[in-house]
């Protein structure tokens, strides 16, 4: 109540001195008390609604990842079936497609070695891979059924294995 007071006599002091005021002309630019008033009373009220509504835009840009819903393309009961585990389980993985290095080989361009990015290691000729549906990324089935367990993306790209 004592704000409101407070503004409001303020408003009533700036009224009868701002209607009474005459144009101004040539040099006289110097502000006048109620000029100096209503600047004041603007600042002291919009400035701080201006930086609280800045702090709650920042606050919700910035939020950290793990308050963010769910994604909207991921249905309700898919999202309840896996629970808080991120990664694929056993049966999703076996069935991604196995592939025999020699194959995948005969394909290629380059002469260089293929390795696996998850463990580092060459493929050999006799290697069984398993291929990613959504890249054309393989490893060895090993390496990403450990990886899918966690996660349900492609290690090197990135891409969403489901």
């Amino acid at each position: 109540m004592g704000v409101a007071y407070i503004a409001a006599s303020v408003l009533l002091a700036i009224a009868p001195g701002a209607a009474a005021q005459s144009p101004r002309t040539g040099s006289d630019e110097s502000l006048g008390f109620a000029d100096v008033i209503s600047i004041s009373f603007f600042m002291a009220v919009f400035f701080p609604v201006f930086v609280v509504l800045l702090a709650f835009a920042c606050l919700r840009l910035f939020r950290p990842l793990d308050e963010e819903p769910p994604l909207a393309d991921t249905s309700s009961s898919e999202w309840s079936r896996r629970g808080s585990k991120a990664g694929l389980d056993a049966a999703e993985i076996a069935a991604l497609p196995l592939v025999s290095y020699r194959d995948v080989k005969q394909h290629r361009t380059g002469d260089d070695a293929l390795e696996c990015a998850v463990c580092l290691l060459e493929f050999d000729d006799d290697d069984a891979l398993r291929l990613l549906p959504a890249c054309p990324h393989a490893f060895h089935p090993e390496c990403i059924g450990l990886w899918l367990e966690k996660h349900v993306t492609c290690p090197l790209c990135r891409a969403n294995v489901l």
